[in-house]
């Protein structure tokens, strides 16, 4: 075809459909929701599910968060970091910089994104993608981000919301969940797929606690703080690993951020419903 004659493309996304992903829902507007799909696109919702936006960040999207304090600050982990600050109509990448990597090339039949990384580059690798983020409760301009390469992990941090970085702990493998506990401003916690971490505020390792056989791998994990209890609850859900189903997933819920740690998914299975005062129906 002529030079001349080639047409003007526009991206309108990779498509949608299949199953769903690592839905997320703003702390204080349960309307607000993003989810992904697995055709690699984004979804944002304003209305509670009614409607949605989809998005195409370069890559598939691993993990979501939004800032406690605005309505429109969505942050979203791919192959890099991203943020919007309307709610999706704009889109800026964070990690790497643009000082960091100007370019990316694709491979593979799956498209798996490779950034060119500078040689002082923060970003842990090139195919690094960012499956957790966490905005500090207590200062959303601090972030901390966990990037799993070809492997381990590595989790790396911001104070200034995003503008440098700078890596604090490599992890021993995929990081599932960054979370806080409100009462201990000065610690976090990170699951991987074998072991929950207790880090200080800078991100170095103080505890680890190596998760039991029949909870490793642990592929998924949520959490949260529980004021009755006053710990980190942490919900994992265990048994599969990409392309090697050995065993159907489990669920598992720890109540004392890992230490220990019980199966709830058989009463999930078992019954129609969960008593109302069934921690696991928060889950």
């Amino acid at each position: 075809m002529p030079a001349d004659q080639v047409p003007n493309w526009k991206v309108l996304g990779p498509g949608g459909g299949g199953a769903t992903f690592f839905p997320t829902f703003h702390p204080t507007d349960p309307s607000r929701v993003a989810i992904r799909c697995d055709m690699t696109g984004i979804y944002l919702s304003s209305n509670g599910g009614e409607s949605w936006a989809m998005h195409n960040l370069t890559s598939t999207a691993s993990a979501f968060a939004f800032e406690p304090d605005s309505k429109d600050v969505v942050y979203v982990g791919t192959a890099g970091l991203f943020r919007t600050e309307d709610f999706g109509q704009s889109w800026e990448r964070l990690f790497p910089t643009a000082s960091e990597s100007n370019t990316h090339t694709y491979f593979g039949d799956h498209a798996g994104l490779q950034f060119d990384l500078a040689p002082d580059s923060v970003y842990p690798s090139p195919s690094g993608q960012v499956t957790a983020i966490l905005l500090h409760p207590d200062d959303p301009s601090i972030l901390y981000v966990g990037i799993g390469g070809r492997e381990g992990s590595t989790l790396c941090v911001s104070e200034d919301r995003g503008a440098t970085w700078r890596r604090t702990a490599e992890l021993d493998s995929g990081i599932s969940g960054i979370f806080a506990a409100p009462t201990k401003p000065d610690a976090i916690y990170a699951v991987t797929n074998s072991t929950v971490y207790e880090l200080s505020i800078d991100g170095a390792i103080t505890h680890r606690r190596l998760l039991p056989d029949d909870v490793n791998p642990a592929t998924r994990a949520a959490g949260g703080w529980d004021d009755d209890t006053n710990a980190l609850r942490i919900y994992a859900i265990s048994g599969v690993e990409d392309g090697a189903r050995e065993r159907p997933g489990r669920g598992y819920v720890s109540d004392d951020a890992g230490e220990t740690w019980r199966r709830f998914d058989d009463r999930l299975i078992a019954e129609a419903s969960i008593p109302p005062d069934d921690v696991a129906q928060s889950f």
